[in-house]
């Protein structure tokens, strides 16, 4: 027999170690990437409208180069004041560009949303939380609103794996990686702001608890978050459009904007589909009193060093140091799980960070109770019931009801994907602009919503608005007007009501000289009924492309 030298055997030995090591993350990861396999490519469609323009601006960034200017929203402020947000976020989806984009796309999807759920099961190990599989399981379970909007080809799942890591930086108090994170995430994504919440909330908390100011920790993040908005490609622009998207199209929109900016509408059906969520963020609660309660009388009566006189606290063992940073981590994770809920009840957009995080409160909450000492008085009842609880029949009913859980999540997700923007809808009209009108010739589109699937087809032509109403409305408050009544009412108007329209001018001839357009083109059956008539009647518009879903009318020599 071959004898192994020592030195051969203590190599296998830690390969083989290290392989069972990072079994269960690959576990983790390769399940996730099955299940959201199954929701991506149950349908040809993408979830939602703004993937086909986040994958777009990766292909021209990979194909064009920087993209300094987007001359593609004429009349927007995008169109001479661009400022990517998502810079980072389109160069990690360059990789899926080569060859078909909506394939591509998909498989960003899949591999960042299962990224997600590794990045929350690593942060739950790392803290050597209890049920942590149970946990990644249950996030995943939590919320079906949640489990949809994951699949939206946007940069919020990014963002959640840069928050999970924050969070995890912060509690572990690694500041230069914290710098280092914050100033990527500035890069990444307009709402990199909200770290600076999560690292107020541990700071102020920190100070309250452990009556420490740990400033490095405001320092380093601050620092990190600045100068990624400073050093940037895009710097000093990136200053107007965040104040834009913040204030403008966020909190103070004064016009119509995107459903997901709007407040929860049925506060009682909401609360029914994240029962789950609510459940984790009352055992939270429940765990946040239990455990100052009873840590607080626990240090009293372990200690018998005397009251600090500077602090007003008693001096503390290094064992009472670490049940305050633990106080610390779920107090701050409670106020985080509030501000989210907060602002979901503002913007339903935002129930993306709600749930996480409000799991993530519910499983370090749950894991501070079970390391509690009961008092004697209920130790006994507690240790007949762990007797008699038969705990495989337990882990089998809770098997099975994560297991239909996760099948109707996955079922919902699909369904929602398939029922919404089919993903040629705009394509052959969108073609038949880039075969049949010049290089740069601007289209009035009638709907905002629907430039993200023009562009996607045909970056050949330019349009009038899109992504967002607002930044047409910044811009030239006018022309946003004057656009939106032609499209929808069919009447020239630059006023937001107007009790006698203009008719000193037709239609076609204040579309051709305010918006340098000679191709109106609408899409939906039944939508902009008004402006369809007008166009019908007036001898000025040629019909020149139909189909079932879309119409295009080309203005003649006036």
């Amino acid at each position: 027999m071959i004898q192994l030298s020592k030195s051969k055997y203590f190599l296998l030995n830690m390969n083989f170690l290290l392989i069972k090591k990072y079994i269960p993350y690959l576990s983790v990861f390769i399940l996730f990437f099955i299940i959201f396999s199954l929701i991506q490519f149950s349908t040809p469609n993408l979830a939602g409208a703004d993937g086909y323009y986040h994958i777009k601006n990766a292909y021209l960034l990979r194909t064009q180069g920087f993209i300094n200017n987007f001359p593609w929203l004429q009349f927007t402020i995008w169109k001479d004041n661009f400022s990517d947000f998502h810079f980072l976020f389109h160069i990690l989806l360059v990789p899926f560009t080569y060859g078909d984009l909506i394939f591509g796309a998909k498989l960003a999807t899949i591999i960042f949303n299962s990224l997600v759920f590794l990045v929350f099961y690593w942060i739950l190990k790392q803290n050597k939380i209890k049920s942590t599989f149970f946990w990644t399981i249950l996030l995943f379970c939590a919320s079906q609103i949640f489990i949809f909007r994951l699949n939206l080809l946007k940069t919020q799942s990014i963002s959640i794996i840069f928050l999970f890591l924050g969070f995890y930086l912060i509690i572990k108090k690694k500041y230069f990686l914290l710098f280092v994170l914050s100033f990527l995430y500035s890069w990444t994504y307009g709402a990199s702001l909200i770290l600076l919440f999560f690292i107020f909330s541990f700071f102020c908390l920190n100070l309250f608890i452990n009556r420490k100011p740990g400033l490095k920790l405001l320092i380093y993040s601050g620092i990190g978050l600045l100068g990624g908005l400073i050093i940037n490609p895009y710097f000093p622009k990136n200053f107007y459009y965040l104040y834009i998207q913040i204030f403008k199209a966020g909190i103070f929109h004064s016009i119509p904007v995107g459903m997901e900016w709007f407040p929860i509408a049925d506060l009682a059906n909401f609360a029914r589909a994240n029962l789950l969520v609510l459940i984790c963020f009352a055992i939270g609660i429940i765990s946040s009193v239990i455990t100052r309660s009873g840590t607080t009388k626990q240090s009293r009566e372990n200690t018998g060093l005397p009251r600090s006189p500077y602090s007003g606290s008693f001096a503390m063992t290094k064992e009472q140091a670490d049940r305050n940073d633990k106080k610390v981590i779920l107090y701050s994770l409670f106020i985080i799980s509030l501000f989210f809920f907060v602002l979901t009840l503002k913007a339903n957009r935002f129930v993306e960070y709600w749930v996480p995080f409000t799991v993530l409160f519910g499983a370090f909450g749950v894991d501070s109770l079970t390391r509690l000492s009961l008092p004697r008085s209920l130790q006994s009842p507690a240790i007949t019931l762990k007797k008699q609880t038969n705990k495989k029949i337990i882990k089998f009913f809770t098997a099975i009801t994560l297991l239909g859980l996760v099948l109707a999540n996955i079922s919902y997700a699909s369904w929602a994907i398939d029922q919404g923007i089919k993903y040629d809808q705009y394509k052959d009209a969108a073609e038949w602009l880039n075969k049949n009108t010049p290089q740069g010739s601007i289209v009035f589109n009638a709907n905002w919503g629907n430039f993200p699937q023009l562009f996607f087809y045909n970056h050949h032509n330019y349009y009038i608005i899109g992504m967002d109403p607002t930044f047409m409305y910044v811009a030239d408050p006018q022309k946003y007007w004057l656009w939106r009544h032609i499209s929808e009412e069919g009447i020239i108007c630059s006023l937001p009501e107007c009790k006698v329209p203009q008719k000193d001018k037709p239609i076609s001839q204040v579309i051709k000289e305010k918006f340098k357009a000679e191709y109106i083109f609408i899409g939906g059956k039944s939508k902009y009924q008004n402006l369809r008539n007008i166009l019908n009647n007036d001898s000025k518009f040629k019909k020149t492309y139909q189909n079932e879903d879309t119409e295009i009318w080309k203005i003649k020599h006036l």
